[in-house]
């Protein structure tokens, strides 16, 4: 709107007013020079209300108000049209205590409502909530077609057409808006992630609606719910039920007419997907598993040089906008975060495809909403919670991926401090500091962001990337400068625990980035083909033969293959970690020199010496993780050798005199319980192997039995290893009575029975073996 037609309405408007007549007045809401509320239905509220102002505000529908009465213009141009709902917190109620995960209820936090279409029917307007499992491809049979015409909306409500034109209808949503609706309650569908219950309307209000583009509306209002759960702290807590107040922003997104065509899911390059059912041969049971991608294409001028191997732009890029609450020092840490990725995007042809930015000032971009489901923002939440995490909204109908929305809790920081300390301290001086440097949190803050981003882009975690490379290759410089520490940041990896001093590896080399597996799993996902009919068969063929390098190999996590696991690092577990207990014996020993002494910063070491035993934990539970495994790329087992060293691994880091971290035999006993316990659950998975393997892997009785010889080593005579056979006693009566296998009781019934046998022939220390005897006999009602 040009200034001249805003005088001409502004004197229009003092006009009406001096003239005292029964004339409405209708007031524009301009948000922007752009703004394009036109209104058809002026004459019917000067009708309604003559002596009342109404306010008109633009949109997608042009929305009139007056006092606490909505009504919305829905142009015929929109009936039937795709609409997504989204909900946004602009402003967040402060909990005492959140849902368990407790990853959601921040501000800037999105979630779907899902995709409403508005349809004319006689003199009414029912708004059908779409049901989006039905194939949308263009080789949909007849059949498809039908049964999405008959089965695939569901009428939310229904409203009466007020008044009708050629280009518009009129309606009255007042109470669409007034109340707890799909279109502007939280509580409705996600009140267990918020926290929320029973919405107070007596507390609740529509603050604005309308937008400056014709594509979307923004609803906002602010919201008066009761917590779903009353914090435990609160003394009589039966008695409380405190509102919390909330600011929330519904967007009602126009989508595209044509959907995202279809790349489907390959388990080899795990993305996340969505999973649509075809109609096919008269039968309805096909199904079709979907990748979540963002739109990236080509601009239709640079389509022959995309296809000759030219970089080029792609026609929208994806930003990523940091929040401005994000401290000053992680700002550029979190944008150089998402623009790591931008080498992977060239791989697959596009240049400039992805960028971080820092969030435009308050209202210094009038296009910029952080309520709009196409704008992807990196929050930084003030939470306890240690953790991060990378979400998407998406368009229901193809999987296309509108926006990003990756949330980095405070508390993350404490996290990686600690990370890093115990993995990195031996080659890292900077982290024996108390209050660690700016510099060094922001360095190692970005990896997380990283990691977070590529969830954002599609990708799901690849468990085995941390096991392609060689010890040998973690410890040289030059080929983690080259290739990094893992070929996917998408596995669960930290930090370089394997580095050694003698190594002289640069602090810059020890923390993951985007590696080769990531590179090619975009590819799979943004390689553009201009004809998709062939698209799936070529990307299929293509992935056949990048399975021959190990690096670009994908897996889940499925607790049976050691090579597959979470903050594991090289191809030789066994090894790496031997080096990272040694590390963490180092770190222990040079405690004494790091502490400056001061009272304040005793927490600190408080902390680093639980993470420093969680880390010690991780070594060996990962190391047990060979026992009863099976590779899961051959699909054979892991070898018997393997498997022994395992347990010849476990003899020598836990059940030789842990005390160096424990420092009594109180809390070595208490390990020592976690440890037994995770030898013993490995029975099951021994027995399974050995029944469909029985030539390739231990028995269950082998397996007993070598852990019979090592716990009762005759070498081993302190009073650690009398708490750690005490403690394997115990276990296996526990594991005896709770047995469902028959054969199982019987093999612990003998093994207790062996025990006893060896105490009566004085294999143990007199008083050892008479607390032995005497407490199994009595647990077995001897």
């Amino acid at each position: 709107m040009n200034m001249t037609v805003l005088a001409r309405l502004l004197t229009l408007s003092i006009r009406l007013l001096a003239s005292g007549g029964s004339k409405l007045l209708i007031m524009l809401l301009v948000t922007t020079p752009g703004a394009f509320a036109q209104g058809h239905f002026k004459n019917y509220f000067e009708k309604k209300f003559p002596q009342d102002t109404v306010d008109i505000h633009s949109g997608m529908f042009t929305t009139y108000t007056h006092s606490d009465k909505y009504y919305w213009e829905i142009p015929v141009k929109l009936f039937g049209a795709d609409i997504l709902v989204t909900k946004t917190a602009l402003k967040a109620a402060a909990q005492a205590e959140r849902p368990t995960d407790g990853l959601y209820g921040f501000a800037n936090d999105m979630v779907e409502e899902g995709v409403i279409r508005f349809v004319k029917s006689g003199n009414r307007i029912d708004c059908l909530e779409v049901f989006n499992g039905i194939s949308n491809t263009p080789k949909d049979s007849e059949l498809t077609s039908l049964y999405r015409q008959k089965n695939n909306s569901g009428r939310y409500l229904s409203i009466p057409i007020l008044e009708e034109k050629p280009e518009a209808v009129l309606i009255d949503v007042s109470n669409l808006l007034n109340q707890e609706t799909l279109f502007t309650g939280l509580a409705l569908r996600h009140g267990r992630d918020f926290n929320i219950s029973i919405c107070h309307p007596e507390f609740s209000s529509i603050l604005e609606i309308g937008s400056n583009r014709e594509d979307i509306l923004f609803i906002r209002s602010q919201r008066a719910y009761e917590p779903s759960r009353i914090p435990s702290e609160i003394p009589n807590a039966m008695n409380v039920r405190e509102l919390t107040m909330w600011q929330i922003g519904t967007a009602l997104t126009l989508l595209p007419r044509t959907p995202l065509s279809f790349r489907k899911w390959d388990p080899r390059v795990e993305y996340f997907s969505n999973t649509y059912q075809k109609c096919d041969n008269n039968i309805y049971t096909t199904t079709i598993k979907v990748a979540k991608r963002w739109r990236l294409e080509p601009r239709p001028e640079d389509f022959e040089r995309y296809e000759a191997g030219e970089l080029v732009v792609p026609i929208k890029p994806i930003i990523f906008y940091v929040d401005r609450q994000t401290p000053e020092y992680l700002r550029q840490a979190f944008i150089e975060a998402v623009d790591s990725w931008q080498k992977a995007f060239e791989q697959a042809g596009f240049k400039n495809a992805i960028k971080g930015e820092m969030m435009p000032a308050h209202k210094s971009d009038p296009e910029f909403s952080i309520d709009d489901p196409r704008i992807s923002i990196i929050s930084y939440n003030v939470s306890p919670r240690m953790n991060a995490r990378g979400g998407i909204i998406t368009d229901p109908r193809s999987g296309e991926i509108l926006s990003g929305r990756v949330s980095i809790f405070h508390s993350f920081l404490d996290l990686i401090q600690q990370w890093y300390y115990c993995q990195c301290a031996q080659v890292d001086p900077r982290i024996h500091e108390e209050i660690i440097p700016d510099t060094l949190l922001a360095r190692i803050a970005k990896f997380v962001v990283t990691h977070e981003v590529g969830h954002s882009l599609g990708l799901c975690h690849n468990f085995i990337g941390s096991s392609a490379y060689t010890v040998e290759q973690l410890r040289t410089p030059d080929f983690v400068a080259k290739y990094g520490t893992t070929p996917s940041i998408m596995d669960y990896t930290r930090f370089n625990y394997i580095a050694q001093p003698e190594d002289k590896m640069d602090s810059k080399l020890l923390s993951p980035n985007v590696g080769i597996y990531d590179c090619f799993a975009i590819e799979w996902g943004y390689r553009y083909y201009r004809h998709h009919a062939n698209s799936d068969s070529l990307l299929k063929e293509w992935v056949t033969q990048q399975q021959e390098q190990r690096e670009l190999r994908f897996a889940n996590n499925s607790g049976i293959d050691p090579e597959v696991q979470s903050e594991d690092l090289s191809n030789d577990l066994l090894a790496a970690n031997a080096l990272g207990i040694e590390n963490l014996k180092y770190m222990k020993s040079n405690e004494p020199l790091w502490r400056s002494g001061e009272w304040a910063n005793r927490q600190i070491w408080i902390n680093r010496q639980s993470w420093m035993e969680i880390q010690y934990n991780n070594f060996l539970t990962q190391a047990i993780l060979y026992i009863g495994g099976i590779n899961t790329l051959t699909q054979q087992p892991i070898p018997i050798r393997k498997q022994l060293d395992a347990i010849e691994f476990i003899n020598k880091y836990a059940f030789s005199s842990p005390e160096w971290l424990f420092g009594n035999h109180r809390r070595t006993s208490s390990f020592y319980q976690e440890i037994i316990r995770s030898l013993i659950q490995r029975c099951e998975y021994v027995q399974n192997s050995s029944e469909r393997y029985p030539n390739n892997t231990i028995s269950i009785k082998e397996y007993i039995t070598v852990l019979h010889q090592t716990i009762f080593d005759r070498h081993q005579t302190d009073r650690s290893r009398e708490i750690l056979q005490e403690v394997f006693c115990k276990s296996v009566l526990d594991a005896m009575k709770n047995s469902d296998s028959q054969y199982m009781k019987m093999l612990w019934r003998c093994e207790l029975e062996n025990i006893l046998d060896e105490a009566r022939q004085k294999h143990f220390n007199p008083q050892h073996g008479q607390r032995i005897t005497d407490y199994i006999k009595f647990c077995m009602g001897k």
